[in-house]
């Protein structure tokens, strides 16, 4: 028998619902960085793969890695 010292779960969207504190967070992190917020629903679209995926979902393509990086430790 095979003995596990651990079990990862994602929950998220799972058991758990947490796409607004997601959207709280995000919208945080893009307000302290003079980005409009986004709405529930648009995050919702953006959500999948990653935060940076998702903070680079919400703002101009014209941004560069430096902002992108500022905004997401203001996310966490």
């Amino acid at each position: 028998m095979i003995k596990h010292k651990a079990v990862i779960f994602d929950m998220d969207g799972t058991i758990l619902n947490t796409i607004e504190d997601l959207a709280d967070a995000l919208n945080f992190a893009l307000k302290t960085n003079k980005f409009p917020k986004r709405s529930l629903l648009e995050v919702k679209s953006f959500v999948g793969n990653s935060i940076r995926t998702l903070i680079k979902r919400s703002v101009p393509d014209e941004i560069n890695d430096d902002e992108v990086k500022a905004i997401k430790r203001r996310f966490y």
